[in-house]
């Protein structure tokens, strides 16, 4: 399901040294909410995810 299709999305960005989380409202076009951490275990619904095939390139 694409983004434009929930009232909200959420983003993990990687800043260097920790991680921000940022809860996106689709309708009003800004950030809502956001969340630093450093700790790897809080990115698993993540890794559930992201399907990483469409990011290597295959020659």
């Amino acid at each position: 399901m694409m983004c434009h299709e929930r009232p909200c999305c959420v983003f993990l960005y990687h800043m260097g040294g920790f991680f921000a989380e940022a809860l996106h409202s689709v309708a009003d076009k800004r950030v809502m909410l956001v969340y630093e951490f450093n700790n790897t275990w809080i990115q698993a619904p993540y890794l559930e995810e992201v399907v990483i095939s469409e990011l290597i390139k295959r020659e």
